[in-house]
């Protein structure tokens, strides 16, 4: 459908409110691309299309937006990006990564060396997008806090779950000890289960705090991926490791617990955490 409206081939929206919606849209719909056609093992579909030059803007200026507002200039750099602005570039590099882990999967000529130097390229650039990060959208407690007072806990929990989830994705398969050989391959084993922890500590701490709850689907398929690391360090790790393995996975368990009142298809993933979303 959105290949054939086509939105940005022409300047045609009608005022500025429906020319944001339609780039809101257009990220939406590149994120939905990047996370089910790698779910189900498809290209993507969107990798090719026109897009909008401009990102999504802020989200309290985007709401306070008045229909006759006249029309922005889509050429133009948007002066005020907002969280989704942020999500549409970490999304950038989440295709990569699944592009790179379903080449490990199924190539198997492919050298260790060369794995492990497109891993740190892609760790750079995760490193590089986190730095890159306006001090309002670093991931804190105060910056936790700020967001929910503005209605966008929600949205900001969201980002920062997914920067930890495809981090520890990018780091997975050095858990195990065939792909940890040498020294770069260790470091990222130890990167794979920080993030995972990194990624329950804050999703236990977005469910403590009123408007940051993150109850999307998705959020139980990163989870389970979360235990599954935490679960490997409870069984393989060292000793000093193994307390807080078990609170964040303990804490992982309750977040679906909580998630499968809102979305019975989680049940389905924690029986089976292989199921495409």
């Amino acid at each position: 459908m959105m290949q054939l409206i086509r939105p940005f081939t022409h300047q045609d929206s009608s005022n500025a409110v429906s020319q944001e919606l339609w780039i809101r849209i257009w990220w939406a719909l590149f994120a939905a691309d990047n996370w089910c056609s790698s779910s189900l093992g498809f290209p993507r579909q969107m990798k090719d299309w026109p897009r909008p030059d401009r990102s999504p803007m802020d989200e309290n200026i985007f709401a306070g937006m008045a229909p006759e507002e006249a029309l922005q200039d889509l050429n133009e750099p948007c002066q005020n990006p907002g969280l989704w602005a942020h999500m549409a570039t970490l999304h950038e590099i989440f295709g990569p990564i699944q592009e790179l882990n379903w080449l490990a999967a199924t190539n198997k000529e492919l050298q260790p060396s060369q794995m492990e130097l497109d891993t740190e390229n892609l760790a750079q650039l995760l490193d590089d997008w986190q730095k890159a990060l306006p001090e309002e959208v670093q991931l804190t407690d105060p910056n936790l806090v700020g967001h929910s007072k503005r209605g966008t806990g929600g949205i900001f929990m969201g980002l920062h779950l997914a920067f930890h989830h495809y981090a520890t994705l990018l780091f997975y398969q050095y858990l195990d000890p065939k792909s940890a050989l040498t020294m770069r391959g260790r470091q990222f084993a130890a990167r794979c289960k920080h993030h995972a922890l990194s990624y329950s500590i804050w999703l236990a701490r977005g469910r403590r705090q009123s408007g940051c709850e993150a109850v999307y689907p998705t959020v139980g398929h990163m989870a389970i991926v979360s235990s599954s690391v935490l679960l490997h360090t409870l069984l393989f790790g060292e000793e000093e490791e193994i307390a807080q393995s078990h609170d964040c996975l303990k804490a992982n368990f309750e977040a679906l617990l909580e998630l499968k009142e809102y979305w019975p298809n989680v049940n389905t993933m924690v029986n089976d955490p292989f199921t495409p979303l």
